[in-house]
């Protein structure tokens, strides 16, 4: 079996969460298109990386 054939595409809206800081991870994600925001988050404070 190929990588590419257990691929599963998903398409997510501008705004949409795709996985939460603390979340365990079950899913690797490649962006074929679009823009991704990443932020992380620390006591009363909230960065864009």
């Amino acid at each position: 079996m190929r990588i590419a054939d257990a691929l599963e595409a998903q398409y997510h809206s501008a705004g949409d969460c795709i996985i939460r800081q603390g979340e365990l991870a079950d899913s690797f994600f490649l962006i074929q298109s679009g823009k991704v925001r990443k932020f992380i988050y620390e006591i009363n404070c909230s960065v864009l990386v």
